[in-house]
C-alpha cells in the first residue's frame, strides 16, 4: 500500500541585534520537529510445519515468523486453526515469531489448516500484506496390527508352456500391471511362487493343467489369506474354490457390465457412466470374443454380460479371496490395443472410450482392496495429476506456414509441443515439395523449446497395406528414394525408406535427434515396430485411442496378431484431435476435448491432442482448451514423456509395512531415477511414516502431496 507523507515546518520570526547595537533586520528560523514514523507492513517469512507437510509429530508446535515486529495484542483475533484446537499463543520478539502450543497432542493422521487474517498488525500499526494460510497432516498412530509378514508380493503364474498356448495372455496382463505401475514377479511353476499376497494365473485351467497336489496348494494359498485371480477355469475340481458349479460359453456377448449396486471398493475408479461397462464387441456382429458365464454356488457377482449372466465373480474362502474372470486377459487388453477387437469402440476420436483402461484400473483396485497401503508408480510425472501432450502433424504447406504461430502460443503457455513433420520432398499427384522450403521454420520450432518428430516422407493413405508398401531394407536416402502416389495407389515405397529417409533428413537439416514417429493417416504397417527399432526410434503415435480403447501408452508388437512378441517401442494413442474443427472457432470442439481430457485426468492417464496447424481458428480453440485446464497438469513433448514412461517401467519397487510405518525399497540409485519419477500410496497420509531406501541402502528424502482424498504421491527423491 502506498502511504502519503508530508513534513511540518514551523516558521518563527524574531528581531535580533545587528552590529554593535544588537539591532538589525528580521531573521527567519525553521524549528526542528521529530519526523513522523510510517507504519511498517507485515509479510510472512516462514511457517513450521511446512505447508502440505506430512507425518508431522503430534506433539509439534506451530510457528509463524514475519519480517517485522508483531503487535502481540492483535494475534489472538487473527489466528485460527481447523479443526478447532485448544492451546496457547505466544510471541517471541527476537524472532518476530508467533508460536501456537496445543494444550494436548494433536490428533493422529489428521489434516490441520492454519490461518492468520489481515487483522494482524505490526508494532508500528502496519497491516499484514496478505492472509496467511497453510496446512499439514500429522503422522498416524504406531500400530503393531498394521504390519506385513515380509515384503508384499504379487506374482504372475504363467503356465503358457505347460498348456502349449501362446503368450498373449501373459503379455497382456504383464502390460496391464506395468501400465498400472505395479511391480510383480513371474513364476512358471506353483512350487516357485514363494509366499505372495496376490497370485494371478494367466493361463486357462483345464482338468489336466494342474496335479492334485498343485490344486491343494492353490486352495491352501487362498485359505491362508491369499488373493487368487484367474480366468476361464474349466477344471471342475477347482469350482468350489471360486464358488461356482458350472459354466456356459458364448461368442455373442458385447459388453461386461459392473454390478455397482453393492458399491464394492473394486469399483473405485468407475466415476463416469461410460466406465460402468466394458465394450467387447459391436452389437449385431455374428461373433465377438469367447466368453464363459459361470453359474454361482457361493460366489458374489462383480460384473455381468449384456445377457445378465455372471462375467466376473469372487468368492471368500477361509481368510482369502478367489476371483474368477470369464474372459481371457488378451481379449480385454492386447486385442483392444492393436484394434483387433470386434469393433468394440463405442464412438470415434474425440468421444469417450476407455474400456481397456477401466479394466486395468479394476485390476489395480482389487490390489488396493486387499493389500495394505498399496504402492504403485505414478502414471504422470512428479505430483502432476495427469499429462497432456500437444502434437501437430505438418503434412501441408499451410501447416508449415502457421506452425510458428502455434509454437509461440505454446511456448508462452509452458507447453512443449511435438511437431510431426512430413518430409515431402517428392512431387506426386497428392502434393508437391512442401518440406525443403520450410526448413528455417522447423528450426525455429526447436529454438522455442519444442520437439520435432517424423511423420514419414510420403504421408501415404495405403501405408498400412504391406502388399503395397512392404518392409524393404535399410540403406535408403533422399537421393535414391522417390516413391509416387497416383492419387489412389502408392508405388516404390517401403516401410524402411519412409522411416529411414525422413529421420535422416530431419536430423541432418535441423541438427536434432528424432526418435518419435507417427504414420500418415494413423496407418499402422505390420512391420512398423521392427523397422522403428532397427532405425533407433523409441516411440510411436500411430494409434487412435478410441480404437485401442485406451489412453495409456503400450508396447507395439512385431506383427498384427495377439501372439506376436512385444517390441521395445512405446506408442502413445491419440485421444482428441482437430477432426471436429471447422473454418471458424467452435466452443463445442473445445468442450468435447475437455470432456475426454477430464475422463483421463480422473484416471491419471495421459491425453494426446492432435492439431494440424493449418487454420487460425484451431489456434483459438487450442488457446481456449489450454486456459480451461487444471493447474496440476504436466505438459511435456512426446519424447520427454516417453523417456519418463520407459524409465519408470524399468524401476522395481518393493515394500513392507511394520507398525504402520511403510518401508519402500527401490532397485535404482536415487541419482539414476528417471526425472519426474514418483510413487502413489493408497491412504499413505494415514501412515505413521514412510522410509524410502535405494539399492545402495541410502535413505532418501522426498516431497509429498495429496493427489486425491486417499492417494498420497511422493516425489523428488534425493539422497540426504
Amino acid at each position: 500500500m502506498m502511504l502519503k507523507s508530508f513534513s511540518l515546518f514551523v516558521l518563527c520570526w524574531a528581531m535580533v541585534g545587528c552590529g554593535g547595537s544588537g539591532e538589525g533586520p528580521s531573521a527567519t528560523k525553521t524549528a526542528k520537529q521529530p519526523a513522523t514514523k510510517e507504519p511498517v507492513a507485515l509479510s510472512l517469512k516462514q511457517v513450521a510445519p511446512d505447508n502440505k507437510a506430512f507425518f508431522v509429530a503430534t506433539d509439534t508446535n506451530i510457528r509463524i515468523s514475519f519480517d517485522a515486529d508483531v503487535n502481540a495484542s492483535t494475534m489472538e483475533k487473527a489466528f485460527s486453526i481447523e479443526p478447532a484446537t485448544d492451546g496457547e499463543l505466544t510471541y517471541q520478539s527476537s524472532k518476530n515469531q508467533i508460536t501456537f502450543t496445543p494444550s494436548a497432542p494433536l490428533k493422529a493422521g489428521k489434516n490441520y489448516s492454519v490461518s492468520i487474517d489481515t487483522s494482524l498488525a505490526s508494532e508500528s500499526g502496519g497491516k499484514l500484506v496478505a492472509p496467511v494460510s497453510f496446512s499439514f497432516t500429522t503422522q498416524g498412530q504406531l500400530d503393531p496390527e498394521r504390519s506385513t509378514a515380509g515384503e508384499i508380493g504379487i506374482v504372475i503364474l504363467d503356465l503358457t508352456t505347460r498348456n502349449g498356448e501362446s503368450n498373449s495372455d501373459y503379455n497382456s496382463l504383464a502390460q496391464a500391471l506395468s501400465i498400472a505401475g505395479v511391480t510383480f514377479s513371474t513364476a512358471v511353476d506353483i512350487d516357485d511362487i514363494g509366499q505372495p499376497n496376490v497370485l494371478f494365473v494367466t493361463s486357462y485351467l483345464n482338468e489336466n493343467t494342474l496335479s492334485d497336489r498343485e490344486r491343494d496348494e492353490l486352495n491352501a494359498f487362498v485359505q491362508a489369506g491369499g488373493v487368487l485371480i484367474a480366468r476361464t477355469v474349466k477344471d471342475e475340481s477347482l469350482f468350489p474354490l471360486f464358488g461356482v458349479n458350472g459354466y456356459t460359453t458364448s461368442s455373442q456377448h458385447t459388453s461386461i457390465n459392473f454390478d455397482r449396486a453393492d458399491d464394492f471398493a473394486v469399483f473405485q475408479y468407475m466415476d463416469s457412466e461410460i466406465e460402468y461397462s466394458l465394450s467387447v464387441g459391436k452389437p449385431g456382429l455374428s461373433q465377438t470374443i469367447n466368453s464363459f458365464a459361470y453359474t454361482l454356488a457361493s460366489a458374489d457377482t462383480l460384473a455381468k454380460y449384456d445377457d445378465g449372466n455372471p462375467a466376473f465373480v469372487r468368492n471368500t474362502v477361509g481368510n482369502g479371496t478367489a476371483y474368477l474372470l470369464g474372459v481371457a486377459f488378451n481379449d480385454l487388453i492386447q486385442r483392444n490395443f492393436y484394434d483387433l477387437d470386434y469393433s468394440a469402440q463405442r464412438g470415434g476420436i474425440n468421444e469417450l472410450e476407455n474400456s481397456t483402461d477401466t479394466f486395468i484400473l479394476f485390476l489395480r483396485a482389487i490390489l488396493q482392496e486387499h493389500l495394505p497401503s498399496l504402492v504403485w508408480k505414478h502414471t504422470s510425472p512428479g505430483n502432476s495429476k495427469s499429462t497432456l501432450m500437444v502434437t501437430h502433424d505438418i503434412d501441408s504447406q499451410t501447416g508449415a506456414e502457421l506452425a510458428e504461430q502455434f509454437a509461440v502460443v505454446e511456448e508462452e503457455a509452458g507447453i512443449t509441443a511435438t511437431f510431426n513433420i512430413t518430409t515431402h520432398y517428392i512431387d506426386d499427384v497428392s502434393d508437391g515439395d512442401y518440406y525443403s522450403m520450410n526448413i528455417d521454420t522447423y528450426r525455429s520450432l526447436l529454438v522455442r523449446g519444442h520437439e520435432v518428430a517424423s511423420h514419414s516422407v510420403g504421408h501415404f493413405r495405403d501405408f498400412a497395406d504391406d502388399s503395397i508398401i512392404p518392409k524393404g531394407s535399410a540403406g535408403n536416402s533422399a537421393a535414391t528414394y522417390y516413391p509416387y502416389n497416383d492419387g489412389e495407389t502408392t508405388t516404390g515405397a517401403t516401410v524402411f525408406a519412409e522411416l529411414e529417409v525422413s529421420k535422416a533428413l530431419l536430423e541432418t537439416d535441423l541438427n536434432t535427434t528424432v526418435d518419435v514417429f507417427r504414420a500418415g493417416h494413423l496407418a499402422w504397417n505390420r512391420h512398423q515396430a521392427e523397422v522403428l527399432e532397427s532405425l533407433g526410434y523409441k516411440y510411436d503415435s500411430s494409434f487412435n485411442g478410441q480404437h485401442s480403447l485406451t489412453s495409456f501408452p503400450f508396447r507395439l508388437p512385431y506383427d498384427k496378431k495377439l501372439s506376436a512378441e512385444l517390441s521395445s517401442i512405446y506408442t502413445f494413442p491419440i485421444t482428441i484431435s482437430d477432426s471436429i474443427s471447422g473454418d471458424s472457432f467452435n466452443q463445442n470442439t473445445v468442450d468435447q476435448w475437455l470432456e475426454v481430457f477430464h475422463l483421463n485426468y480422473a484416471n491419471a492417464s495421459p491425453t494426446v491432442l492432435l492439431i494440424h496447424p493449418n487454420r487460425k481458428s484451431k489456434l483459438e480453440e487450442l488457446k481456449a482448451f489450454e486456459q480451461a485446464l487444471p493447474e496440476n497438469v504436466a505438459l511435456p513433448g512426446m519424447r520427454e514423456f516417453g523417456d519418463f514412461w520407459a524409465a519408470r517401467e524399468s524401476v522395481k519397487v518393493r515394500y513392507s509395512l511394520g507398525d504402520n510405518i511403510l518401508f519402500i525399497m527401490l532397485d535404482t540409485p536415487a541419482a539414476k531415477l528417471p526425472e519426474g519419477f514418483s510413487l502413489v500410496i493408497d491412504n499413505g497420509h494415514s501412515l505413521h511414516n514412510i522410509v524410502v531406501n535405494d539399492n545402495a541402502e541410502a535413505e532418501l528424502l522426498f516431497d509429498a502431496d495429496l493427489l486425491s482424498e486417499n492417494k498420497l504421491v511422493i516425489f523428488n527423491f534425493r539422497a540426504d
